[in-house]
């Protein structure tokens, strides 16, 4: 039992790092690359949402999905990027696999 809520600490702090990861890499982008006026950068990302389809990843305590979560997360920065003239390709777009 301890094992098992040690493992779910060690997730989540993982979890923090990596969407604190992704926050710096999109600023960085955004104020080296981008602008706010639209203009067009000949550079695109790539963002891929994980987890969809039949392998839908981990279930919250709420229900929520991962897969579901992690695909709004792409959607909103993907929509962050377009917005700053960036070419966006992402993996999946809807709940489907591959």
């Amino acid at each position: 039992m301890f094992a098992v809520f040690r493992l779910k600490k060690v997730y989540f702090a993982l979890s923090i790092l990596l969407a604190a990861q992704l926050v710096l890499t999109a600023f960085l982008c955004f104020s080296t690359l981008g602008s706010s006026s639209g203009a067009v950068v000949d550079f695109s990302v790539a963002i891929d949402a994980g987890h969809g389809g039949i392998d839908g990843g981990v279930v919250g305590v709420g229900g929520s999905k991962e897969s579901v979560l992690n695909l709004s997360y792409a959607k909103a920065l993907g929509k962050a990027f377009e917005e700053r003239g960036f070419g966006v390709v992402y993996t999946r777009k809807t709940d489907a696999g591959l």
